[in-house]
């Protein structure tokens, strides 16, 4: 059964074996661990969200009823850090817009996570105002806190 594919180069047939790229100089040879370390970091980002979620600090409380589920807000807070790198900004310097929303939403899939003690799915985002430019370099700081929740929703800020 063959039919269209969107994403030919996981079929085995459409593979080409590559050689081996061997840096020469010492240029190729920074370049080529800077790339192999961003690869690493790629490869693992998923795996240290599934860590992060799954070692969570929040701890049943005795006084609190099973039935309840009662999660103080102050429990769902989160502040991350990332380091503008220069993969993640173009020409200018300035960093992509979808990599502070990519950031922005591993942080508060961490909250959430934190409150319903599940695997949340980011549903959809209301409002998003970039207060400025970062430039690369600079270290941004994501806090998030869930601020209502509902039958199936919670919503977060900041």
């Amino acid at each position: 059964r063959r039919g269209l594919r969107t994403q030919p180069w996981r079929d085995p047939v459409f593979r080409v074996q590559l050689k081996a790229v061997i840096p020469r100089t010492s240029q190729e040879q920074i370049e080529y661990s800077i790339a192999a370390e961003r690869r690493r970091m790629r490869l693992h980002h998923l795996e240290s969200i599934k860590d992060l979620v799954s070692s969570s600090t929040i701890q049943k409380e005795p006084d609190v009823e099973e039935s309840q589920h009662v999660v103080p807000a102050e429990k769902t807070r989160v502040e991350t850090v990332e380091l503008v790198l220069p993969p993640h900004a173009n020409h200018q310097g300035n960093s992509f817009g979808g990599q502070v929303m990519a950031w922005m939403e591993s942080a508060a899939t961490i909250s959430a996570s934190r409150f319903c003690k599940g695997h949340p799915v980011l549903k959809t985002i209301d409002m998003f105002h970039f207060r400025g430019p970062s430039q690369v370099g600079d270290r941004i700081t994501l806090k998030a806190i869930v601020n209502n929740a509902f039958k199936e929703r919670c919503c977060l800020t900041r």
